[in-house]
């Protein structure tokens, strides 16, 4: 008990040093060289030699949830930010200033902000961590840069087609302004149901449809979306037969919507992807799989379904971000993929065959 009290008798002194770094709304760790917890928000951790927890344990981290040994232990915890910015700090001596992603069990989202703060204590080196939850003010960051920014272009290319229309009707621009005022409301739509699957408040609309009247239906726009990129798509259903599922068919369509759209920016002009549907061997779930002979790089494999992060740009993200939050959350389903030189990136949707089962 007197160690304990020492010990935190020494922190809040380090802390007295770096008030302006004192937030109410904020945790801090305490964090040995090895990165496991030995302090939160001044109460002890006491850790026995096999159950020492890391920043991602305490976090919620699904990368920690994922492995058996936790935080520090999965493929992708060397990426990590938080235990980088740890890192840093203690080799260089000094502090360091960071954020980090990360996605939590039941697909939620936490973007933090972290504060690191090498020190000594009796031989021995600790790093103090500040961990501000800055997930709202990313949100607006997120809807400001790339949602406000989508529909204000789209938008501008609407008012554009109705000045042209008063100056002269014609029957080819009033379909551009269809299309146009109908991708809008797609992308108005799409952040709402964004929105209110965080909140947990979005509603399902299930519908009994066949897999292949969905595909039919949504080749549609599978198609146009390739097209746009100069992309060829193939579209082969290998199910076998009708194929009856009870689901929300407009999450469906989102998810594999935006899977082909991830597969076709990746792919570049002259590139093909390919769409396939299929049933698992125990017949209970259908398969939708998208693939294209790009390969996602280790670096960025570990930030596909964060919120807010891409390989295509700072700000993007909501694609594969709302496919888990969609399909795993509402849908019930599993969303995984998978990339390699010589196999390409493949990314899969099992749906269930009813959604209330």
């Amino acid at each position: 008990m007197e160690e304990t009290t020492l010990f935190d008798k020494y922190v809040d002194r380090v802390l007295d040093k770096e008030r302006n770094m004192r937030a109410s709304h904020s945790s801090i760790l305490i964090v040995d060289e090895q990165l496991n917890v030995v302090s939160v928000n001044s109460h002890r951790i006491t850790n026995s030699p096999r159950e020492h927890k890391g920043p991602g344990d305490l976090l919620n981290c699904i990368n920690a949830a994922d492995s058996v040994a936790g935080c520090g232990a999965h493929e992708y915890c060397k990426l990590c930010n938080l235990r980088k910015s740890v890192e840093k700090a203690l080799r260089d001596d000094k502090m360091v200033m960071d954020e980090c992603t990360l996605l939590q069990k039941n697909n939620d989202k936490m973007v933090l902000e972290n504060t690191v703060m090498p020190f000594n204590y009796e031989g021995k080196r600790y790093a103090l961590v500040f961990v501000v939850d800055i997930s709202a003010r990313k949100q607006k960051q997120i809807m400001d840069r790339v949602f406000f920014h989508d529909v204000l272009n789209l938008m501008g290319a609407l008012n554009g087609f109705v000045q042209l229309l008063l100056e002269e009707p014609d029957h080819e621009l009033l379909l551009e302004v269809k299309k146009l005022s109908e991708q809008v409301i797609s992308n108005i739509s799409y952040q709402k149901d964004i929105m209110n699957a965080e909140n947990r408040s979005l509603a399902l609309l299930p519908t009994d449809v066949t897999v292949k009247t969905f595909m039919d239906d949504a080749s549609i726009s599978l198609c146009s979306t390739a097209q746009n990129f100069g992309c060829k798509l193939q579209i082969t259903d290998n199910c076998g037969m009708e194929v009856p599922i009870n689901t929300d068919i407009r999450l469906l369509h989102r998810i594999v919507l935006n899977m082909v759209k991830n597969a076709v920016e990746a792919s570049g002009p002259d590139g093909t992807v390919t769409v396939t549907t299929s049933l698992t061997e125990a017949k209970d779930y259908v398969t939708f799989a998208v693939h294209n002979d790009g390969v996602i790089p280790e670096e960025h494999r570990c930030r596909i379904f964060r919120f807010g992060q891409s390989t295509k740009g700072i700000g993007r993200g909501l694609g594969t971000y709302s496919m888990k939050l969609f399909g795993e959350n509402y849908l019930k389903g599993q969303v995984w993929f998978t990339t390699s030189e010589a196999e390409g990136t493949t990314f899969y949707f099992n749906l269930p065959l009813n959604i209330t089962q």
